[in-house]
């Protein structure tokens, strides 16, 4: 009886902190649905007090906003080298083990900056697209990657990765990747620059983007917490 009261109320409090998690996501994604326009209008149904009275949102291609970095890397075989890649559904970047310049070969890759959109070619139609931060600095990544940083300040890249999260931002990311079967699906990326995403000015998007990005923190927090009382119980 003791033992199955310890782990009954361990179930209890797994369950409780489950439902938590659940409903921090459902917050999230509601509020995403509310912050962005909605198909066919220009403006979001919610919008932070000091942005009331601001300007419209307005049409910007990526070419506009983001312009693409490119820095190959001479691989040397006696160096060790770390690569980066980019999680389906918005999950973020993953960071490889460590591997030697002899194995990568004559394979192409790129030195990874931070404050990057990145997008990995094969799956961006499922919303592989994240952000590099100090983090992935220095790392290498393949072609298959692309890169883009803010052209001038033109825009904050964590608000663009996180309309490409967006049910439209899913569908233009589709757009630039023609093909029928998901596995030849690729973006090309002539394509996703002439892509026009609705976007405010600087400011609103860098207040939205802080807001969702504390939210992923919570969540994060969250999922941690309830990973650490499963494995407790085990």
């Amino acid at each position: 009886q003791r033992i199955a009261s310890c782990l009954t109320s361990l179930d209890d409090l797994i369950g409780a902190e489950s439902r938590k998690l659940d409903a921090l996501k459902a917050n999230k994604k509601g509020l995403m649905q509310q912050l962005f326009p909605r198909e066919g209008e220009t403006l979001p149904r919610l919008r932070f007090p000091e942005f009331k009275n601001a300007n419209t949102w307005r049409k910007r291609t990526i070419s506009e906003i983001l312009t693409k970095v490119s820095i190959p890397v001479k691989v040397e075989a006696k160096a060790t080298y770390r690569e980066m890649g980019v999680r389906s559904h918005g999950k973020g970047v993953f960071h490889k083990d460590p591997i030697g310049g002899k194995a990568i070969g004559d394979k192409r890759v790129f030195q990874v900056v931070k404050d990057a959109v990145v997008l990995n070619i094969v799956f961006a139609w499922e919303q592989a697209v994240a952000t590099t931060s100090e983090q992935e600095a220095g790392m290498i990544a393949s072609h298959r990657f692309p890169m883009y940083v803010s052209q001038s300040g033109a825009c904050d890249v964590r608000f663009i990765k996180v309309a490409f999260l967006t049910p439209q931002g899913k569908n233009l990311l589709g757009v630039a990747s023609p093909g029928g079967a998901g596995r030849n699906r690729t973006l090309g990326q002539a394509e996703f620059e002439r892509l026009a995403l609705l976007v405010p000015d600087r400011s609103e998007q860098t207040r939205i983007a802080s807001c969702l990005s504390s939210l992923d923190d919570l969540i994060a927090a969250q999922n941690d917490k309830l990973e650490a009382l499963k494995t407790h119980k085990k």
